[in-house]
């Protein structure tokens, strides 16, 4: 916090109702008044008194000492407008008329949010003072801002020097450099301004800090992250120098205070991250820690005696960073490729247009197409196959905006890898939805595509969107298809909103007069993966003849109705239930009105289905296990088991939704430090081969942990299980998913060569190789401490799996325990460099901070991506440590000391 300054001996003088408003020329105009009111009087005294005139201008020079004073206070509320986290001196003899005026701006205590400004105006003649006069004032902060510094205390500590304090230091080192030296920070900010217990989300508004480092200079090279972590001890600054003489009277390396030893060597820490960045080769930069959720400092409000302030440290430090392999999965989270998508292309003279009947989200680059009008010179547009999952069936639809100028025989093409079919489609009907073309079995050989020619009679061709469905996901049964059947009167009538291709047996639906409720229409399903969740949807045509109480009945379940008058021409849902392999829909006939029969499709949901919990029937135990209630556990409790032998184990039966095939194996435990960190889970698969893993259940409780994709048969053996053999502790028996792995995947390794991508490259650096039974096969590299920093990257080649799209990344490393001393990294900054998709351009990186010493031997995800094939992962350890400037008197500028910055 900022000290409060001695006042002058001057007169204080309020000058708030003065500089409420910056832009008034109420100060000017009141000076001027009092200088003509004064020389009136004085000369009246003169005459009167006898007083001599020579007194009158140096009265004139104090009200001139007064009115330059005011001009600062007018400066610095400029200033504080300009900048709001400015503080301390903000001007030092700045000019202004025959005078100069010095400022300072403070945070008064005991009232949040306020600014004290102080002003000093001086009128010279030569270097000799003529007259001086100070006031005061008291605003509100003009940016909403609560500003810090490290007045508190902060200092820096190194490894290679552990006795030597710098707390009279005017810099702070934070980094390492390849002589195995590492520097530390250590700073606390005064937050008694704020009393104990506001809250500061709901009383003050609060919803962003950040701690911000001014770096003077460095040494070294790289890109290093630097994290915080709150310090858990009580420690001393010192006013020990370079130099290093004498006994050290505040912290080192080795202890807090210049004495008494921290519990580990370099400060005692919480082992939590609270922010990191990244630091670059740059010099005079100000660098900003992001603390979004407030907690840190909350926690120091709540409780002033836990504030020890942070340590600031290079994230890998004098452990290994282990370079193995990346995962990149593909999500057919959006199957449908837009005329602003990077899959379409066109050939020719195709102009961009607009339609509130396109398709697409709206606003700048949504509800486009491209149309063509001048047929027959060639001209194509084509739409690379989106296929969300391996090679296999597909139904294909089409979407162009409804018009009637649009020509009756558009050509499209669809191109798979054993041929090519054509079909003609009238666009100047059913114009605004999904069209169906037929279904189609796909190699995903990355040449798949539809494509659109100029080919047709006069009008013009529109090219909007194409939706490639793969017909294992699921099902829809048409009026016209097999599995519909009706009993009673249900005459057939066409629409052009009804579901379906066109022409002959298509856009048609069934319909039904009022009448007893006695005759019905069902759809009949063969569920594409068996027994399980399903969400259902309904298609009628749009008409407001139609009944407003249509009843649809699921399976037995409880009837639904719907108001067939509203919302056609669309899927409509009407729930989501748990079925057999074998489901139906039933519609009633309606006493009151029209009812339509069209179509019903239904959807696998995997949220709940492919789950065994421990309450479940697949879900068993050989040995005595508890029942236990805690966070975040899955469904009402979890079995748990002390350590022992590996004689008592729990059993997870598969719950294969799909029947034999390709399954993502995830996990689920309570959150808690005090499980085990040494789980050994079992996956039998492919019928008798098994895989044991090893996964540390103290962190990422509470959500599925990933154990790896299996091939599952249908042999009853496949199964998950999990023994009691574990160091001391509770291992935690909860649930396990067995979830189709529909995506598509590609495995990058440390072993794949550079010569094209998919490869993994050593871009700088040493980086050693070793070999361990928990790496990916068959090698892993790493970089040690003191070899200098380096960077490894990982291409992949998207055309392998899909292209360009929606992505899951996962990193591979191998198991640490068996490579200590030094350990593996709490903090490998992974970056991912991703583009913006679509046809907008743009992209950027993200930069994920993973603890290596823990789940070693699993996938780790580190995100969601858009990626195309300028797409990578790198990860980069730098060794370099930045020269930040300290808040002693090391600069004038105290704007450049460290910072603890409250948004509200």
């Amino acid at each position: 916090m900022f000290k409060l300054n001695k006042e002058s001996d001057n007169p204080i003088v309020n000058q708030k109702s003065k500089v409420e408003n910056p832009q008034s020329g109420i100060v000017l105009v009141t000076v001027m008044i009092m200088i003509t009111l004064l020389i009136v009087v004085g000369i009246t005294m003169n005459r009167e008194s006898g007083i001599r005139i020579s007194a009158l201008p140096k009265q004139l020079k104090k009200q001139e000492a007064i009115y330059i004073a005011e001009a600062g206070i007018q400066h610095t509320l400029y200033e504080l407008m300009k900048d709001p986290i400015k503080r301390g001196n903000i001007f030092t003899n700045k000019q202004f008329s025959k005078g100069v005026y010095s400022t300072e701006a403070w945070q008064p205590q005991g009232a949040l949010g306020d600014i004290i400004i102080k002003s000093t105006g001086e009128v010279r003649e030569g270097s000799t003072l003529i007259a001086q006069k100070t006031i005061q004032t008291r605003i509100k902060s003009r940016g909403n801002v609560l500003v810090f510094r490290s007045e508190a205390a902060d200092t820096y500590i190194e490894k290679s020097n552990p006795s030597r304090n710098h707390g009279g230091e005017t810099k702070l080192l934070i980094g390492k450099n390849s002589s195995s030296n590492y520097y530390r920070a250590l700073m606390k900010f005064d937050l008694s301004n704020i009393p104990q217990g506001y809250d500061l989300v709901n009383d003050l508004g609060a919803y962003k800090a950040y701690i911000a480092l001014y770096m003077d200079d460095y040494a070294g090279s790289g890109m290093p992250i630097i994290d915080i972590h709150r310090v858990t001890r009580s420690w001393k600054e010192g006013t020990g120098t370079d130099g290093g003489g004498g006994s050290p009277d505040g912290a080192t390396w080795n202890t807090y205070d210049g004495v008494n030893p921290w519990n580990t060597p370099g400060g005692d820490q919480d082992i939590k991250v609270e922010s990191f960045t990244i630091i670059k080769e740059e010099r005079k930069i100000l660098y900003k820690w992001d603390l979004p959720d407030l907690s840190l400092i909350q926690g120091w409000v709540d409780d002033p005696n836990s504030n020890f302030g942070i340590i600031m440290k290079d994230s890998t430090e004098d452990k290994w960073v282990v370079a193995d392999a990346v995962k990149f999965r593909y999500l057919c989270s959006n199957p449908i490729v837009d005329d602003r998508d990077s899959g379409f292309s066109y050939i020719g003279t195709w102009t961009r247009a607009y339609s509130s009947s396109a398709y697409g989200s709206g606003g700048w680059g949504g509800n486009s197409y491209y149309y063509n009008n001048t047929p027959g010179d060639g001209d194509t547009a084509t739409w690379k196959a989106s296929l969300c999952y391996y090679a296999g069936a597909y139904n294909v639809y089409i979407w162009y905006p409804n018009s009637s100028f649009f020509a009756m025989d558009a050509k499209f093409t669809i191109n798979t890898a054993t041929g090519s079919t054509t079909k003609g489609v009238n666009q100047g009907v059913n114009g605004g939805q999904w069209v169906a073309i037929g279904k189609y079995t796909f190699a995903n050989n990355g040449l798949e595509n539809v494509t659109l020619s100029d080919n047709f009679t006069p009008f013009k061709v529109a090219g909007d969107a194409v939706r490639y469905q793969p017909t294992n996901v699921e099902i829809i049964v048409d009026d016209k298809d097999t599995g519909f059947s009706y009993i009673g009167t249900w005459p057939q009538a066409s629409s052009s909103s009804a579901y379906g291709s066109g022409g002959m047996g298509g856009k048609y639906y069934r319909y039904h007069n009022p009448g007893t409720s006695t005759e019905t229409a069902t759809w009949t399903a063969n569920l594409p993966c068996g027994a399980g969740s399903y969400n259902i949807y309904v298609w009628y045509p749009k008409s407001s003849s139609f009944a407003t109480d249509a009843q649809f009945t699921v399976s037995g379940f409880s009837p639904v109705t719907v108001n067939q008058s509203t919302g056609g021409g669309t899927w409509y849902s009407i729930g989501t239930y748990s079925l057999g392999a074998t489901a139906t829909v039933t519609l009633i006939d309606s006493t009151t009105g029209k009812v339509a029969a069209d179509a019903v499709r239904f959807v696998p949901t995997f949220e709940t289905d492919g789950i065994v919990d421990n309450t479940n029937s697949g879900f068993s135990v050989t040995g005595t296990w508890g029942t236990s209630i805690g966070s975040g556990n899955y469904g009402a409790d979890y079995r748990d088991h002390e350590a022992g032998t590996g004689t008592n184990i729990a059993t997870w039966n598969s719950n294969l939704r799909c029947g034999a095939g390709s399954y993502n194996v995830d996990i689920w435990y309570p959150s808690s430090s005090y499980l085990a960190r040494d789980a050994r889970y079992t996956i039998y698969y492919n019928g008798g081969s098994s895989s044991t893993k090893t996964v540390n259940q103290s962190v990422n409780g509470g959500k599925w942990v990933s154990v790896g994709t299996y091939t599952f048969k249908t042999t009853g053996t496949e199964k998950v299980t999990l023994s009691d053999y574990f160091t001391p502790a509770r291992v935690a028996a909860d649930a396990v998913k067995f979830e189709p792995a529909f995506t598509a995947e590609l495995v990058v390794d440390n072993n794949n060569t550079c010569g094209s991508p998919p490869c993994f490259k050593i871009n700088t650096g040493t980086w050693k190789r070793s070999s361990s039974s928990s790496d990916w096969d068959p090698y892993f590299h790493y970089n040690e401490p003191g070899t200098g920093p380096g960077i490894v990257t990982w291409n992949p080649d998207l055309s392998l799996i899909f292209g360009p799209g929606r992505y899951e990344v996962f990193v591979w490393y191998p198991k640490s325990s068996g490579f200590t001393p030094p350990g593996f990294t709490t903090g490998a900054p992974y970056t991912v460099y991703y583009t913006s998709g679509g046809m907008r351009g743009g992209s950027g990186s993200s930069i994920v901070l993973v603890d290596q010493s823990i789940n070693g031997g699993l996938w780790v995800n580190i995100g969601t991506y858009n990626l195309d094939n300028n797409s990578k992962v790198t990860l980069d350890v730098g060794d370099l440590y930045g020269i930040f400037i300290s808040s002693e008197s090391g600069s004038s500028n105290i704007n450049l000391w460290p910072m603890l910055v409250i948004m509200y």
